[in-house]
């Protein structure tokens, strides 16, 4: 038997992963252009589609953005220890929905794109950095992306800072508008990616809780073919389809309550 000394570091037990939703998840920054068909990764991968494509890849870089979200607050529940209802639903919410985007046959990911590995000559030309028309649009108003994160320009690369991680409309290609229908006031626009998810958010707003997500509800209920109805004399709140699974994680989401004696 033989030692093998190096240096060099190596990956083991690598798993095949679909590259869009993998980069989106865990790059630590992420820069776009304006319709969202032209992205950088940690600042050496690109990711380009159509035009044609841009409805999907926006969908996609939606989703990827919300189940960051999730995960980030959910790791916030768990740090603080918190244990509710509320938690559990988020847990199943966020794993139905890791499991539906990093799927092969997804929606959010079925539509074509290139990758490319960015060169030192490609970073000097590739953003388009901050003009004078930045500082002209100083309201940007709410955030479709990340809702209880604050808007701002960012000074170096150009574009809007929408998340800790996600630049938009930094690239120097600036990409393109888009004319959209509203199905709210029934208006056609030409507008940007974030000009239409703000009217959309305005026209339409989205409701983000965890209980408004019925997949995880029947994650957490279990299925109706082998539940029951559950009484909690804790919150004086019956339940009409509850599993075993269901109803000791509902038991234990009280464990941290004090009764008063």
């Amino acid at each position: 038997m033989s030692l093998l000394e190096t240096n060099k570091p190596f990956l083991v037990n690598p798993l095949r992963l679909p590259a869009l939703p993998t980069l989106l998840l865990f790059s630590s920054s992420i820069e776009t252009n304006s319709d969202l068909t032209h992205l950088v990764f940690d600042s050496w991968i690109e990711v380009q589609s159509l035009p044609m494509n841009q409805t999907d890849v926006e969908l996609c870089v939606r989703t990827g953005i919300r189940i960051r979200t999730s995960w980030t607050r959910l790791l916030d529940y768990q740090l603080k220890k918190e244990n509710s209802r509320d938690v559990g639903l988020l847990e199943a919410a966020l794993t139905t929905d890791l499991v539906l985007f990093m799927s092969p046959l997804s929606s959010a990911t079925h539509f074509g794109y290139s990758l490319k590995r960015l060169l030192p000559a490609d970073m000097k030309t590739i953003y388009r950095g901050r003009s004078s028309m930045d500082s002209e649009l100083e309201d940007m108003g709410s955030n479709p992306f990340v809702s209880d994160y604050q808007m701002s320009r960012d000074e170096t690369l150009g574009g809007v800072r929408v998340a800790p991680y996600l630049v938009y409309d930094c690239l120097a290609d600036g990409g393109s508008l888009a004319l959209f229908s509203c199905p709210g006031c029934n208006l056609d626009l030409q507008l940007t990616t974030l000009e239409k998810l703000q009217h959309l958010q305005h026209c339409a707003p989205e409701s983000d809780s965890p209980e408004d997500n019925t997949a995880a509800s029947q994650l957490i209920q279990g299925d109706h073919k082998n539940s029951s109805s559950y009484f909690c004399d804790i919150c004086n709140k019956g339940y009409p389809h509850f599993n075993s699974v269901a109803i000791l994680k509902h038991k234990k989401s009280h464990s941290s309550i004090v009764m008063p004696s």
